[in-house]
Parts: C-alpha cells; structure tokens; sequence
C-alpha cells in the first residue's frame, strides 16, 4: 500500500526532476514499510538507500537550478543540507535502537518534509524551467 502518491500537481516541470521526485516518494514508502515491520530487518538499509539517493537528486536538483538561474539556490542548497543531516541522524538512530525512531515519527517526517519541500519550495523553480 502506498502512502504518498505523484499526482500532476507535484510536477516542477523537468523530467529529471520529476522521475527523482517519484523515486523519493516510492522509496520514502519503502523506507516507512521496512521501519514499520523491525521483523523484515530492513528499516536501517532502506533509509541509507534513501539518503544515498536524496543526496544524489539533491546534487542534480542544484545543477538545473544553477543552468536555469534559479536566483534561490545558496538558501535551496542550504534546505537540502539540513535534511540531509536530520535523515542521517534518524538512520543512526533507528541503526543503534530501533524502538528509537518509531515508525509512525519517521514517516511523518520524511513525507512531511518531501510533500511541503516538493510544493512549497521546488514549486518556486517551475518558471526558471519551464523558460530555460
């Protein structure tokens, strides 16, 4: 079952944006199966996937934002670098305890912050892309 969903309205208006959008949200659904069942013993390794791959579409993110002109992209940078720091310290967390990070805190933290991230802040480069 899936708990977030890519609807139209998510779209940045790249197609590299949007594809690593959908793998986020697929994996941040991944992530909350495998931390809500301890017994599949999968959490701790699919939050490193997720990070590895939110740093690489962060990475990626920055570069379109650097070739269009994205006027925010020091203060855009600086939101992908304290995300990347709260996900490393649950991944340590829940690795050394997993009671640690209870299911239900993860999920709404990570889809939280990519939904509101996705929206609020992503949303704000649609007309750098859309032109360039």
């Amino acid at each position: 079952m899936s708990y977030l969903e890519w609807t139209p309205n998510l779209s940045v208006g790249s197609d590299t944006i949007d594809s690593q959008h959908k793998k986020l949200i697929e994996m941040v659904n991944r992530a909350f199966e495998g931390v809500r069942d301890p017994s599949l013993n999968k959490g701790g390794a699919l939050l490193a996937e997720l990070l590895d791959y939110t740093r690489f579409h962060f990475a990626e993110e920055e570069k379109v934002m650097k070739a269009v002109g994205f006027p925010d992209t020091d203060a855009h940078r600086r939101l992908h670098h304290d995300l990347v720091r709260q996900v490393t310290d649950m991944q340590r967390r829940y690795v050394a305890d997993p009671a640690a990070v209870p299911a239900a805190d993860a999920f709404k933290f990570l889809s939280d912050w990519l939904m509101r991230h996705i929206v609020a802040e992503d949303m704000r480069m649609q007309p750098y892309v859309l032109v360039g």
